[in-house]
C-alpha cells in the first residue's frame, strides 16, 4: 500500500472502487453515457473548458446518470448484496446519494478559509463545510451554488463544480432560484 492511499479522503478511495465496481458489470457503459451527457447537455458544455466539462461529466455520470438497469452508479453499488462494500463504505455511498445541489448563503468563514458555515436558501437549514484547497475566495454574505456531501468523519464537502456569487449578485440570484423552486418550498414547510 502506497502513501498516496493514507492520504485520499475515504471518499474519493469509496468513488474509485464504486467506478471499478461498474465498470466490471457494465463495460460499455461510460460511452453510451458519454452520448447521452452530450445530447443532454449540448447548449449548457458548448463554451465551457474541457476541465470543466469533463468534472460536469464526472459528477452526473456517477450521481444522476442512469445505467441500463435504471439504477445510479451510487444506488448500484449500495445494492450489492455480496459484501463487496464494507458498512463505513455503505455509508459513504448513503451519503453521495443523499448529496445537496442547491444556492447556498455564506454564513461564517474560518480564519484560515477551510471551514465555513453555509445556509441552503431552500429550508435554511445550515452545513459545515470542510474544504482541503478551496479556491474560492467566499465571504460572509456571498452565495454559492454547490452540492455539498456529508463527510464520513464530520461535516460536508463541496464536489464538483462550485460557483459563486457576492452578495449583490446572489441576492437576484437566490430571488430566482426561490421563485423556481417554489412548490419544493411549500412541501417543505407542510412537512414541518
Amino acid at each position: 500500500m502506497t502513501n498516496k492511499s493514507k492520504k485520499e479522503p475515504l471518499e474519493v478511495l469509496l468513488i474509485d472502487k464504486v467506478r471499478a465496481f461498474v465498470d466490471a458489470s457494465f463495460p460499455k457503459e461510460k460511452s453510451r453515457a458519454i452520448s447521452a451527457f452530450k445530447n443532454k447537455y449540448r447548449k449548457e458544455i458548448t463554451n465551457k473548458p474541457p476541465e470543466r466539462i469533463a468534472m460536469h461529466f464526472f459528477i452526473w455520470f456517477l450521481l444522476e446518470h442512469r445505467l441500463s438497469n435504471g439504477m445510479t452508479q451510487m444506488v448500484f453499488a449500495l445494492s450489492n448484496k455480496n459484501n463487496f462494500f464494507s458498512k463505513k463504505e455503505t455509508e459513504i455511498i448513503l451519503n453521495f446519494i443523499s448529496s445537496i445541489n442547491s444556492l447556498f448563503e455564506v454564513k461564517r468563514v474560518s480564519h484560515n478559509r477551510k471551514r465555513y458555515v453555509v445556509s441552503n436558501v431552500i429550508d435554511n437549514e445550515e452545513y459545515l463545510i470542510k474544504t482541503i484547497d478551496f479556491k474560492g475566495r467566499l465571504k460572509v454574505g456571498d452565495f454559492i451554488f454547490a452540492r455539498i456531501v456529508k463527510k464520513f468523519d464530520e461535516g460536508y464537502f463541496f464536489f464538483g463544480e462550485a460557483t459563486s456569487y457576492n452578495a449583490k449578485d446572489g441576492l437576484n440570484i437566490k430571488n430566482n432560484f426561490l421563485k423556481k423552486h417554489e412548490r419544493k418550498i411549500k412541501s417543505l414547510k407542510q412537512e414541518k
